[in-house]
């Protein structure tokens, strides 16, 4: 019994040595620029993923009839930096398309709502597909002033149905987002 004790004492004390040496090192990536240059981030969440599809027959995603005050399920943030005097984003998606079997159909719509920072400092909320049939796309203006830098911090992009779920069919579904930098 003793030895067994001993055995176990050394074990955690030599994996405590160990665990003591280890060192992790970590750092990060700056970047500058010295011309003028937009860039755009979008970072889907963690909960959001091919392993965790978005539920098309959740209350969070259900068509509403409040939109101002309820974007939707928010899937992602975007940010943008840009030192363009204005900048258009061309904001499209294509639609819920089936991609399990039998993959037929026309894909549904649905409405996705982006925030972004107006230039007072206040978050606006655009929206694709606001109730119309088949407008897929909008444009975003922002005006940085010439040479100034202008960005949006991590702002909401949001998901909701037009339709009641009842009305689609089992599957699983996928839509491609994008953010498309216009007229520079």
């Amino acid at each position: 019994m003793r030895k067994k004790i001993l055995i176990i004492c050394l074990l955690l004390v030599a994996m405590r040595a160990f665990a003591v040496t280890q060192i992790s090192n970590q750092g990060f990536t700056a970047y500058g620029f010295v011309f003028e240059q937009s860039i755009i981030h979008i970072e889907p969440l963690e909960s959001m993923s091919q392993l965790n599809p978005i539920d098309l027959e959740s209350p969070y995603v259900a068509k509403s009839a409040v939109p101002a005050t309820e974007p939707g399920l928010k899937i992602a943030v975007w940010s943008m930096l840009t030192n363009y005097a204005n900048v258009a984003v061309k904001i499209s998606h294509n639609g819920l398309s089936r991609v399990s079997t039998p993959a037929v159909g026309q894909p549904y719509d649905y409405e996705l709502a982006v925030d972004y920072l107006k230039a007072d400092n206040t978050t606006g909320t655009v929206y694709v597909n606001k109730g119309v049939y088949n407008a897929k796309t909008i444009f975003l203006i922002l005006s940085g002033g010439a040479g100034s830098l202008f960005s949006t911090p991590r702002e909401g992009i949001y998901f909701r149905l037009l339709m009641d779920p009842d009305t689609i069919e089992t599957g699983l579904y996928q839509s491609t987002v994008t953010f498309e930098l216009v007229g520079q």
